[in-house]
């Protein structure tokens, strides 16, 4: 029954948080409605956040009510670990209370002021995970890790393995694409697509949802590789019917339901994955949607599904993913010589993330996994902003003009493993740097959304980390064209282990607002090392 909120048109919808089940693991026990609304609304209240889109289902089971989609850890005898019980246990006994978890965290959003959405993992593979750490036979070592509840293989898996792209059992790598690819789903069976269909109708028939994401990147398999821009019509006319049950659904509540996909990098990437996104726009099938998994934040072109979005009609809103603001975007190789990134390093990568794409037409911003910002993860002693960031930097991601004078930090994208890199744009690190004994060097380019020309004050400044150069190997550096020499006084770090760290001072007019090229050029390398050095790391900082 609707609760009367009025909720934001999808143009006007400037920043989404995406959360997963855990909501029933971070409340208090046992588990009550207040517990649950303290696990999820309560932290954003008073944010910058429109809309809380909550994950339906994983590989593990559903978190709410469901008729027709198995429950976390209903098939499960004897769980892996506590959180899993937990999880089950939480979901069971607050629908035997008649708090239906679903229903209580739209009606808590819609009473805090937030939107609330459904989303639908069209197709998710955490339970290779559970496969690979063989999660359903008994723990024989003793426990220093944890295992997420979602990495339990679903029962219609295996009940159906026909139902599969491939065979999970067949050899293969672990954690390649043909591995992860054969535990996917395939679009192309009836009854896969009757589950899903099954899943997003009764949601929207039974709550009060006021839009519903289907997610095309969790994970990015539909079809058997090389066939799925052959099947695409399948896909139309899944996402059509699913249109038109929503269409019915808000003629009979009087008031719309948005539909929202979460789709790779760019139109073609799409059309690998059997997404016709043009039909789907021209149709008018969706009402918004989520570009990318947020894996590539300073490289991927959101101009490029972003104006055809804009051409229909409809908001395109750029995916950050906070995995990558928090680590992905650092180094990966300094053997704990530089610290992790501070909650402030984290903001300025965030606002140099948000702010390349507003000015490349992104509408808003969805976040992904970054509930992991809520201070249930962090002990009483850490503070917000001190150890972690919280959400009060999503009121600058409301106003994206308010971002332009403010610190921001641009890094490389890192480039993906292939089980991920085939429905995402491209990483420039780690480069591998080679002698230019020929006189080309390796380059990379710092894509800088800020016009630092008109700030008379402007600073800007450049980190790097360069793996394995011996300290008698010769290497020169370059911006845009100009030799950039490294500050002389050495870090602290740069002489342990293999890892070098070079600091920049750059004049702010040097830095162009659009591409930057850094050119890197290994002028004599020792004969008794291999014939290459790595770029892992870098970063540039620029202050208006």
């Amino acid at each position: 029954m609707s609760t009367g909120h009025k909720a934001k048109r999808p143009e006007n919808i400037r920043v989404i948080l995406q959360d997963i089940g855990d909501p029933l693991t971070r409340m208090p026990w046992p588990p009550t409605p207040e517990g649950l609304l303290s696990a999820s609304i309560d932290p954003i209240r008073g944010s910058g956040i429109d809309v809380y889109a909550y994950g339906l289902h994983h590989a593990g089971g559903c978190t709410h009510d469901s008729a027709v989609y198995q429950k976390v850890g209903d098939h499960i005898a004897v769980m892996h670990e506590s959180a899993g019980l937990q999880m089950h246990e939480g979901t069971k006994r607050l629908i035997e209370q008649g708090n239906d978890p679903v229903r209580v965290m739209c009606e808590g959003a819609h009473a805090a002021g937030l939107d609330f959405f459904a989303r639908m993992r069209m197709n998710d593979l955490h339970d290779r995970v559970g496969q690979y750490s063989n999660i359903e036979a008994p723990t024989k070592r003793p426990k220093i890790g944890f295992m997420e509840p979602y990495y339990y293989t679903p029962q219609w898996k295996k009940d159906h393995p026909e139902w599969l792209i491939g065979d999970p059992n067949a050899p293969a790598p672990q954690w390649s694409f043909d591995s992860v690819e054969a535990n996917a789903p395939n679009y192309l069976h009836a009854p896969v697509r009757e589950m899903m269909f099954a899943l997003a109708a009764e949601t929207v028939g039974k709550y009060d949802i006021d839009g519903l994401e289907i997610d095309f990147l969790r994970f990015p398999f539909f079809f058997p590789h090389g066939t799925a821009w052959a099947h695409r019509n399948v896909m139309t006319a899944f996402v059509r019917r699913l249109r038109g049950t929503i269409d019915e659904e808000a003629g009979r509540r009087g008031r719309p339901i948005i539909l929202s996909a979460r789709l790779p990098g760019t139109v073609e990437l799409s059309a690998r994955m059997g997404i016709d996104l043009r039909t789907w726009l021209a149709e008018g099938l969706l009402d918004m949607c989520v570009i990318g998994g947020g894996y590539m934040p300073f490289s991927t072109p959101w101009e490029d599904i972003g104006s055809l979005a804009r051409e229909s009609g409809i908001p395109a809103l750029a995916c950050l993913n906070n995995g990558v603001m928090g680590g992905w975007a650092w180094s990966r190789s300094l053997h704990g010589v530089q610290p992790e990134p501070t909650p402030q390093h984290k903001l300025e990568q965030i606002r140099a993330a948000a702010f390349r794409a507003h000015r490349m037409g992104a509408s808003g911003i969805e976040l992904w996994n970054f509930f992991y910002e809520m201070p249930h993860y962090y002990s009483p002693a850490q503070e917000e902003g001190t150890h972690y960031l919280g959400y009060g930097f999503t009121r600058e991601l409301v106003d994206p003009e308010s971002l332009a004078g403010k610190k921001k930090a641009y890094t490389l994208d890192f480039e993906l493993p292939a089980r991920r890199s085939h429905a995402s744009w491209c990483g420039q690190r780690p480069l591998m740097i080679t002698p230019a004994v020929d006189g080309i060097g390796q380059s990379v380019t710092f894509d800088v959304a800020d016009d630092l020309a008109a700030y008379p004050e402007a600073r800007a400044e450049l980190w790097i980390n360069i793996v394995d150069l011996f300290p008698e190997d010769v290497i020169d550096f370059q911006w845009n064209g100009r030799p950039l020499p490294p500050r002389k006084e050495p870090y602290l770090g740069q002489t342990v282990y293999s890892n070098r760290e070079f600091h920049f001072d750059i004049q702010a007019e040097w830095v162009r607002r659009g591409g930057n090229e850094f050119v890197i050029y290994l002028r004599e390398r020792s004969p008794r090392l291999e014939p290459f050095v790595t770029l892992d790391f870098a970063r540039l900082a620029v202050e208006p």
